[in-house]
């Protein structure tokens, strides 16, 4: 077993390169082919998947900080915490079952998502490590802690780092933030110990919020900020799908943890985002412990292909990088490169996936993006990871 512990990324701003075939940077970008935006196909293969040898990315090191994992059917072992999420027969269907798809089947998301399969296109190869987020939906209580100990023993066992060690560099879990703070803090405490879990996810464990009212802070559920609170004391953090940015900010403001909003903040999936949403994100940023993750960029050209419907079909995603520029420069104005990180959301990105490696094409419109500014590419594509996601980080806000 090779339990790695400690990411072998650098804070600094040179990198050591390995002797046994990484490609120099031009090397790499011959390889890439003249287009930045060059989409990579897919691969199909009946050979059962295998751990690749990692090279130096192109543009420096890269932490992909939002990747899900789970071997189906997930009421069987290894994993064995009866989630619903991505759904199968045996387990059911937690998210996938709406009127244009009343079986809930959906092909390219309901297969095993392990560390192999996302080695296994060049997306995946040009990432030197990545952070584990929980994808919890339907577990109940009574497997929570397996949920989060099955992931944490992925990390610990992987060996699909360059050095053959741990390419996970921790794991993001999930636990209940409305249970008693006595049973959240006997939860916490018996995943603690291992220094590979570094946080929580709000949103897919039930709502924070009381039932039926409008999520503000007032109508935060009874021990919620409590048992956030018992979090920040332990130096951890705290991810969030589909709260608001206001309420974030104010949890923040109370407890004084480090908070990231997922998927551009929940933008709308639109290169034209709303003024609510901007409104949203303003008053996010007044607490400086909160960023935002800047994955799934692919999403932000649904309307501009006509919209996309969660289910069996995938869409292409807009190749034209600079479609994108105007939401990732207001994000970028507003927060700065020191508050903004890069991540796919694997294996869930496929859904922009036709025809096209969607890790290696959000890698390629953030790296175009990044190549117009003066600084803050190493912080959005790594740095910033290695602060709020590292093992044994000194303060992740």
């Amino acid at each position: 077993m090779n339990n790695r512990q400690d990411s072998y990324l650098s804070n600094g701003s040179a990198t050591k390169r390995r002797a046994n075939g990484a490609l120099t940077r031009r090397e790499l970008m011959g390889a890439l082919g003249a287009s930045a935006l060059g989409a990579g196909l897919l691969g199909t293969t009946s050979r059962p998947l295998e751990a690749q040898t990692a090279v130096c990315p192109a543009g420096g090191p890269i932490v992909d900080t939002h990747i899900h994992i789970w071997k189906l059917p997930r009421s069987s072992p290894p994993v064995s915490d009866f989630g619903t999420y991505p759904g199968t027969p045996a387990d059911g269907f937690c998210c996938t079952i709406n009127a244009s798809n009343p079986s809930g089947a959906v092909p390219w998301l309901q297969q095993d998502a392990l560390m192999p399969n996302y080695q296994a296109n060049w997306g995946g190869r040009r990432v030197s490590q990545v952070v584990v987020i929980e994808s919890s939906v339907g577990v109940a209580p009574a497997n929570i802690i397996q949920s989060n100990l099955w992931m944490l023993d992925v990390a610990a066992n992987d060996t699909n780092g360059p050095d053959g060690g741990s390419k996970i560099l921790s794991v993001v879990g999930a636990l209940d933030t409305t249970e008693s703070p006595l049973t959240f803090e006997l939860q916490l405490a018996q995943l603690t110990t291992n220094p590979l879990f570094v946080g929580i996810r709000l949103g897919d464990l039930g709502s924070i919020f009381t039932s039926g009212s409008p999520q503000t802070f007032a109508n935060l559920q009874p021990n919620v900020v409590q048992n956030i609170k018992s979090l920040a004391g332990l130096g951890l953090q705290i991810d969030a799908n589909g709260i608001p940015g206001a309420v974030l900010a104010q949890i923040g403001q109370a407890t004084g943890i480090s908070i990231v909003m997922d998927h551009f903040a929940s933008e709308g999936n639109t290169f034209a985002p709303s003024d609510a949403w901007k409104a949203d994100m303003k008053a996010a940023a007044a607490y400086p412990g909160l960023h935002i993750k800047v994955s799934d960029v692919e999403t932000l050209s649904e309307a501009g292909v006509g919209g996309y419907t969660f289910g069996p079909s995938q869409f292409q995603p807009i190749p034209d990088p600079t479609q994108y520029y105007p939401v990732m420069e207001f994000l970028w104005n507003l927060f700065g490169y020191k508050r903004l990180l890069w991540g796919s959301n694997w294996p869930v990105c496929r859904y922009g996936g036709v025809l096209t490696d969607p890790v290696d094409f959000e890698i390629n419109i953030w790296e175009s993006f990044l190549a117009q500014q003066l600084q803050g590419r190493d912080e959005v594509m790594y740095k910033n990871a290695l602060r709020v996601y590292g093992p044994g980080s000194s303060s992740r806000v």
